[in-house]
């Protein structure tokens, strides 16, 4: 789907899906699909349909190599992944120095921590890395263990974790063919009053990724979701305070276009 049903009450299916694209909702918390059932079929083009067991007679999914509608919607999906921690290694002797990432994601590594976004700023002075909760003291163990020298020297600073956090996901292949989509999600975000805490992007642009505080989780996947998927139908609430010669047109108004609204509204 869209979204997730359990948080968006107005996500829906979507029609067509790439392998790639199945894989990265999937990443990002898309339950439906386990990334290594695809890839055996991935390797011989076979075509995935998924259908809803409650609701049979329903389209479903169809995942392939090539997805029909892909010019229809350039955002296929938004998923998201919480329970998650910011560990940031920040140092002005870290700048220019070849070797800091390979050292810090061998430590990592080493303890089986799974490191599932990482943002590092172009002067190099800092890289962080989002990771699960629960391996927040095996990871913060394995950086000081390894950065031990650097850390006492001053050349890297205290390693700083944030938790409580979660990872926010839009994915879709014809991104890479169409500008002024992350203007577009940051601008919707800010809008809101949600705060970015790290961004991450790949060069292929099938996907764009940021991390937000669990409290904001919500809120951002609704109007997100809202922006991409639900921008032709916009919903407002009005309130009418007030009964007197305007407000009582106006009710009246409204009470003889019922029906019309109705019918239009259930069309959607």
């Amino acid at each position: 789907m869209t979204a997730d049903p359990r948080i968006i009450s107005k996500a829906y299916t979507i029609p067509e899906l790439t392998y790639s694209e199945a894989m990265e909702l999937s990443h990002f918390g898309a339950k439906v699909i386990y990334p290594p059932t695809i890839l055996p079929v991935y390797k011989k083009l076979i075509p995935i349909l998924i259908k809803n067991t409650f609701e049979p007679e329903n389209q479903g999914t169809r995942i392939s190599h090539v997805a029909k509608n892909g010019h229809e919607r350039i955002i296929k999906g938004i998923s998201s992944i919480s329970g998650i921690a910011l560990v940031t290694l920040q140092g002005i002797g870290m700048v220019g120095v070849t070797g800091i990432s390979m050292r810090l994601f061998t430590a990592l590594a080493r303890e089986n921590v799974n490191v599932i976004l990482i943002s590092q700023a172009s002067s190099e002075n800092s890289i962080s890395i989002a990771i699960e909760e629960n391996a927040v003291e095996i990871a913060r163990t394995a950086i000081q263990t390894d950065f031990e020298k650097e850390i006492t020297n001053g050349q890297i600073n205290k390693i700083f974790i944030e938790t409580d956090l979660s990872i926010v996901a839009i994915v879709g292949e014809n991104m890479k063919h169409s500008t002024g989509i992350a203007g577009k999600l940051f601008s919707t975000i800010g809008k809101s009053g949600i705060n970015i805490i790290a961004i991450a992007q790949g060069a292929s642009e099938l996907n764009i990724s940021w991390v937000v505080r669990n409290e904001d989780l919500r809120k951002t996947l609704n109007v997100v979701h809202e922006s991409f998927f639900l921008s032709e139908n916009v919903e407002l609430n009005v309130f009418l305070m007030g009964i007197g010669t305007v407000g009582g047109n106006l009710l009246q108004q409204l009470q003889k276009q019922q029906e019309k609204l109705l019918k239009k509204n259930t069309s959607i």
